[in-house]
């Protein structure tokens, strides 16, 4: 499975550079992706060039996706909310930081789920959706990314 990282102009990649680490050292495959698949410039002035437009990830093989947060005017679009569903109904795991949680909440993900915005927690775990702010989503993806391998695998 898959663990794809949507890029967009201004995405904070210090946010994700924890959870790109421990899904890398452990094995895990780490796909950048962009909605369009150009090169991007994070808002810590990177330029990240992607692997792919988020068009061609295939739902059934992806196991996570995590938005990072940023200016997410870029990303907050129906295309990319029914990509995020998509993904989701095939048993993989969405993970939004900080601004990226607006995302999965436009897409009406959050539904009926704990989350960031609906509780004070730095970090919020439910069967398929964490939500963290800032920087604090490394333990949330690591125990989820545990148990699907189990769920999948054991």
């Amino acid at each position: 499975m898959k663990n794809v990282v949507l890029l967009y102009n201004t995405c904070c990649i210090y946010e994700i550079s924890i959870p790109n680490y421990f899904l890398s050292v452990t094995g895990q495959e780490v796909l950048f992706v962009s909605l369009d698949g150009d090169e991007k410039r994070a808002t810590e002035g990177y330029r990240i060039c992607p692997e792919s437009a988020l068009s061609q990830i295939k739902p059934k093989e992806t196991g996570l996706v995590i938005i990072p947060g940023g200016d997410i005017e870029e990303i907050d679009r129906e295309e990319v909310w029914n990509i995020l569903r998509r993904v989701k109904k095939q048993g993989g795991i969405l993970a939004g930081i900080c601004a990226g949680v607006d995302v999965l909440e436009h897409a009406g993900i959050l539904e009926g789920i704990i989350s960031t915005h609906a509780a004070d927690l730095d970090v919020a775990v439910s069967e398929q959706v964490i939500t963290a702010r800032e920087r604090l989503l490394s333990s949330g993806i690591i125990r989820e990314q545990t148990n699907y391998i189990k769920r999948m695998y054991f």
